[in-house]
């Protein structure tokens, strides 16, 4: 813990984000069932830190980052994840995000009766708080490249309007098709999929999105 001086003012913002898949579901009886998000970064970033979280079926957990040139990079790996033993992990040097790259987390479960934590094996298991459910969340610690705290910046929300993209995107290409729909998120958009996919290219990309976002928040 430290504390600055009264006469010393902090010239860098830390910001706290998360990756999560809510619309996980994870099948009975299975022994290595994967699933992942990311969260795109719209503007050049530094990541400090990662907090991997799953619950007693978790078993592994991988962070990529992939660059806009398509090069990927594994920036941290759990190979053995333990719900006993949950730790932040700082990186020894921050890891400069450049715009346009995406955070992908992948974390694997194990619901077979080979896990000896794992409450009931016979249950298909959902995105939950409790720990007989379960949760694929990754915290990121990470600060904006060009902001200072005499220049405050918003691209936090810009950060956040890219979270049902990262959540439904399965083949990383920056759009959803309709295969690609799941979770309730995927039930609300499928009825309406047609008329939201304005170029009618047969996918929702980042515009048709936020207007699907923009159009919930004046209807409340």
């Amino acid at each position: 813990l430290y504390f600055y001086p009264k006469d010393k003012t902090p010239s860098m913002v830390m910001h706290n984000t998360t990756i999560t898949q809510t619309n996980i579901r994870i099948p009975a009886n299975q022994e290595r069932y994967k699933d992942s998000a990311y969260l795109a970064f719209p503007k050049d970033a530094i990541l400090y830190s990662a907090f991997f979280h799953a619950h007693y079926r978790g078993e592994a957990a991988q962070m990529d980052i992939l660059y806009p040139d398509g090069k990927r990079k594994i920036l941290a790996a759990l190979p053995k994840y333990d719900f006993n033993w949950q730790r932040e992990y700082d990186f020894a040097e921050p890891v400069k995000i450049p715009a346009g790259s995406k955070l992908i987390t992948t974390y694997t479960y194990n619901n077979s009766k080979r896990n000896p934590a794992n409450p009931d094996p016979s249950r298909e298991v959902p995105w939950g708080e409790q720990s007989f459910d379960e949760m694929l969340y990754t915290q990121l610690r990470y600060r904006w490249a060009d902001e200072t705290s005499k220049t405050p910046v918003t691209y936090d929300k810009l950060l956040a309007a890219g979270r049902v993209m990262g959540s439904l995107d399965a083949n990383l290409d920056n759009k959803i098709e309709k295969a690609e729909l799941r979770g309730s998120m995927g039930k609300s958009l499928e009825p309406r999929f047609a008329t939201l996919d304005v170029n009618r290219d047969g996918a929702l990309d980042g515009a048709e999105l936020a207007a699907v976002a923009s159009s919930r928040r004046s209807n409340h």
